[in-house]
């Protein structure tokens, strides 16, 4: 595993610390200032085979903010930070940028792993690098590596162990795995349990109730999932919410009950249906954008700015 490249030196120094607050308060400002022309939502959005990643408002449905990925990059995680800035991981590794598009850090990772997923959590960044083996990266606020916990998931190629990882309420970590499977590790890296969830796992979201929202890739299909009962309690197929689902990919819930999916119609998908969609509680469509709607590419990872959601 390589040592993140970070672009500032002397982290714990207090003069450093002063210069990123005034670069993270100008970048505040400078959101806020294209904000001004923004009229609905806003979400952070990336994407399998989009080279960027961007900010759009739900009304206009035009990104307000852009940033352009690594050459050869590949982007299914991304965080809208609290300091106001924008992480996201990039298949060779993972970086922070400010609202005017400055590297604040960058970590790499070596060749043959990819970094498919980063989130943030208690002030640390946690990445899913797939590999052999694979392995979760616990970077500090400025990049800076802290710890690396190894683990094998029982399949060969990188890319088709995971996407998004989730930290558990335990301190525990839990890996969505493409074969269907959810994984429990501990600090150790030691897997605790498995869980048989079924379909092609994207990402995990921690329902208050206990459940999990669990999308099902090639499947077509997301699930809410009792762990403690081991099983499917609900599905939501393209017959419930009235849309064509793809690859399903990321799929956020929000505390008052709608729910944002990422329908990613690169496998196959009918590029005439929405790439993005806002359900009620009831499974009606309020909201919606396709691939006719300007400077969007294919969206897979979604993150409400400012939303309450459930993660």
């Amino acid at each position: 595993m390589s040592r993140a490249v970070c672009l500032f030196r002397n982290t714990h120094s207090k003069r450093l610390m002063k210069h990123i607050r005034k670069i993270l308060f100008l970048s505040l400002a400078l959101f806020c200032s294209s904000s001004l022309f923004a009229k609905g939502e806003q979400y952070l959005v990336s994407g399998s085979g989009w080279d960027k990643v961007a900010i759009i408002d739900s009304e206009t449905k035009r990104p307000v903010w852009v940033a352009s990925l690594p050459e050869g990059g590949e982007c299914n995680s991304v965080v809208y930070t609290k300091n106001g800035a924008v992480a996201f991981s990039y298949s060779r590794g993972a970086q922070m940028v400010d609202m005017t598009g400055r590297v604040l850090w960058d970590y790499k990772v070596d060749e043959g792993e990819e970094v498919q997923s980063i989130v943030e959590h208690k002030g640390k960044f946690i990445l899913g690098v797939c590999g052999n083996p694979s392995s979760i990266v616990v970077l500090d606020r400025f990049g800076g590596e802290k710890s690396v916990i190894e683990f094998e998931t029982g399949i060969k190629q990188p890319h088709a162990q995971f996407r998004q990882i989730r930290v558990a309420s335990n301190g525990n970590y839990l890996i969505p795995l493409l074969n269907g499977k959810v994984m429990e590790l501990n600090e150790e890296g030691e897997c605790v349990k498995t869980y048989e969830v079924g379909g092609g796992l994207f990402s995990l979201t921690q329902l208050p109730d206990g459940k999990w929202l669990v999308p099902q890739g090639d499947a077509h299909s997301f699930v809410e999932y009792d762990p403690q009962k081991g099983e499917v309690v609900k599905k939501y197929t393209s017959e419930d919410v009235g849309i064509k689902l793809g690859f399903v990919a990321q799929v956020v819930r929000y505390k008052d009950g709608n729910t944002l999916v990422c329908n990613w119609l690169r496998h196959g998908g009918d590029k005439t249906q929405p790439m993005l969609f806002l359900l009620d509680a009831q499974n009606n469509v309020v909201w919606s954008v396709d691939k006719s709607d300007k400077g969007i590419g294919d969206i897979s990872a979604v993150e409400p700015v400012g939303g309450k959601f459930f993660k």
